[in-house]
């Protein structure tokens, strides 16, 4: 007998950080490896001219921005979160209209 296993239609949580310290490639590299490393990580990206770091956390983990921030520090690059800030620039994007 096989098991059935529900497929979430949830979209899937992200979040963003800006990193600091990171000059290369190989930069970028060790702080995508360091986000993928923390518990509940689907998949994280980077762009580095963006300075910028993106998770998409797993549908059922409860995610975790501190220890993002705390992974990120442990490979030596400065992180802050800027989910909250991104969400409110996208939310007046979506609203805003031309007079």
């Amino acid at each position: 007998m096989r098991e059935k296993f529900a497929v979430s239609s949830a979209t899937p949580t992200r979040s963003s950080f800006a990193v600091e310290g990171m000059t290369c490639q190989n930069c970028a590299r060790h702080v995508r490896e360091a986000a993928q490393g923390v518990a509940g990580v689907a998949d994280a990206a980077v762009e580095l001219e963006a300075a910028r770091l993106s998770v998409r956390w797993l549908a059922q983990a409860a995610p975790t921005p501190e220890k993002i921030l705390s992974a990120v520090r442990d490979a030596g690059f400065d992180a802050r979160d800027i989910t909250a800030t991104e969400s409110a620039a996208q939310a007046d994007h979506a609203t805003w209209s031309p007079l």
